[in-house]
Parts: structure tokens; C-alpha cells; sequence
């Protein structure tokens, strides 16, 4: 843990086999599953590190807009959603019904960025994961949730409530919508929504690059040039492209407006006589990690 004051220091947690982590919405506290996704601990430099054992792993974080609430893929064997209040931390008695199972990922929505319409705007907040459970289709999973105002006495916590339904455009949906992507069962290894939120993005190890529009409910592709399969990606803030490291050792550029893969793919050469071991011209190598610096 880096601590960015003018005398950056480092904090030394020692949390085993830790999955993933998410910074609160405004950057007072680290949530971290760690111990394989079986237990949430939460570091903040006001307060020692807390543990909170789950009863079922966990594998994926995301935060309500406001940051009141905590939303963690799995993490009970009761619901596929857990929820803690952020201010205390304390468990919400609130599932969120109807999921195929745990969400392999789990992004929030800001609600304005989808026409979203049906329930009380004021606390609503949008979740977008993607499920990929045993031999199931694999699909996007959408849920809406509302907050109000705690008693007038304390802040601490919030109310939550998940609405029975939602009109998305003019169609009502159950909520939460399941959407189904229309190829079986397949191996997501990253997903990502454009910034106004239209198109979501599943990068996969067998089925390629799929593109979900949310404005015509269609799915279509974007093939990587030579036949290769995707490894690993990550797109730009802006959007415009995704970076896909391929099975062919090349790194992949694909542009979202045109939905196509920019040829040539970017080439990395091996090192001749160096002490970087990363590649040597002896050694045959390939991508695994891409991150795109904002």
C-alpha cells in the first residue's frame, strides 16, 4: 500500500493470496479480497486493517456512485451479490435475486449514461456484470439499486433497496435483466464499457472479441487479424481502442469506431545479448499483461 502524501511510504499489509482490489470513491479505503476471495479486508490510513471472513469467495469489487455502499461478485452463500455499508463496514440485508450465479465482473454505472427510466432517480445507481458460470450461457447481467437517506440522527448507514423492475428505453425489464450474448458458454478475460456507456466490450480466449450494443440489443465481433486469439487487453479512457495481446506474440490495436483490429499488430523484438531477461533472442516469448496508461 503506497501512501501518496509529499513522503510516500509503504505499508506492508501481508495479506495472502489476494484476488483484487478497489479504492472507495473518494480514496479513504482500500477494499481487498483476499485468502483466495474467502475473506474482505478493508485498510484505511485512519484505522488498522480490518478482516471480515465471507461465508462463499468472492472475486470482484465495485462502489455505489456516492460510495455508501460496497458491492462484492459472491462473498455468501445466501445471495451472488454481497453489499457492506462503507462507513461502518457492516453487512446489508439486501440480495440481489435471480443471478445465474457469481458475476465474473462487476462494473458500476453512473445512471445517467443509460436511459434508464421507471424508479426514483434520485439514489439510482446501475450495475453491469458479466456471468460465466459451470456449462451455462454466458451473459450480461444488469441490476438497479436505490438509496435514501439514513434516520435523520445518524449518517450511518444508508438506505438500499432494489426495485422489482425498470424501463430501459421503452422496454420494461425485470430487475435484475439478464441479457443473453448468444454463444454458449465461452472464457471472458476482460470486459469493458465504452465511456457513454452503449457498448460493452468481452474479451475472450475462444470466442474473440464481442461487441454488445445496448442501443440495438445485437451482438456482433471483431476478429483479430491472423487468426489470433486474444490473451489479455485493456482499452483507453477515451475508448477509441483496445489493446489485445494475441496468441500470435503480437500486440493487437483495435479501433471501437470502426470495429476492426488496425493493421499491422505491433511487433516486440526479441532482445539480442541483454541482461533483461524479459526476451531473449534464444528464448521464445510471449504477451501476457497489457495496461494502457491513462
Amino acid at each position: 500500500m503506497v501512501n501518496t502524501t509529499s513522503s510516500p511510504t509503504t505499508t506492508p499489509l501481508n495479506i495472502n493470496s489476494a484476488i483484487t482490489a478497489a479504492f472507495s470513491p473518494d480514496g479513504l479505503e482500500a477494499y481487498i479480497l483476499g485468502d483466495g476471495g474467502n475473506t474482505l479486508y478493508v485498510y484505511s490510513s485512519l484505522e488498522a486493517l480490518q478482516t471480515y471472513p465471507l461465508t462463499a469467495p468472492a472475486n470482484a469489487i465495485a462502489f455505489s456512485s456516492t460510495g455508501a455502499f460496497a458491492f462484492l461478485s459472491g462473498g455468501s452463500t445466501s445471495s451472488n451479490v454481497t453489499i457492506r455499508n462503507t462507513c461502518d463496514n457492516s453487512a446489508v440485508n439486501l440480495s440481489v435475486p435471480n443471478l445465474p450465479g457469481p458475476l465474473t465482473f462487476l462494473q458500476m454505472v453512473p445512471a445517467g449514461n443509460l436511459p434508464i427510466s421507471g424508479v426514483p432517480s434520485a439514489g439510482l445507481d446501475v450495475f453491469i456484470g458479466l456471468d460465466n458460470i459451470g456449462s451455462q450461457d454466458t451473459g450480461l447481467d444488469i441490476f438497479v439499486t436505490n438509496a435514501s437517506q439514513g434516520p435523520l440522527t445518524t449518517l450511518c448507514p444508508q438506505g438500499l433497496t432494489l426495485p422489482n423492475s425498470f424501463t430501459y428505453s421503452s422496454t420494461t425489464e425485470l430487475n435484475p435483466w439478464h441479457i443473453d450474448l448468444q454463444h454458449g458458454h465461452f472464457h471472458p478475460i476482460n470486459f469493458f464499457l465504452s465511456p457513454d456507456a452503449t457498448q460493452a466490450y468481452i474479451v475472450t480466449s475462444d470466442v474473440g472479441v464481442l461487441v454488445y450494443s445496448f442501443n440495438t440489443r445485437s451482438v456482433s465481433a471483431i476478429p483479430l487479424l491472423g487468426g489470433a486469439a486474444p490473451l489479455a487487453a485493456s482499452m483507453t479512457v477515451d475508448g477509441s481502442l483496445i489493446y489485445v495481446a494475441g496468441t500470435d506474440g503480437m500486440l493487437h490495436y483495435l479501433n471501437t469506431a470502426l470495429a476492426a483490429d488496425q493493421a499491422p499488430p505491433i511487433a516486440f523484438s526479441p532482445l539480442v545479448n541483454s541482461s533483461n531477461n524479459f526476451c531473449y533472442s534464444s528464448i521464445s516469448c510471449s504477451l501476457n499483461i497489457v495496461a494502457v496508461q491513462p
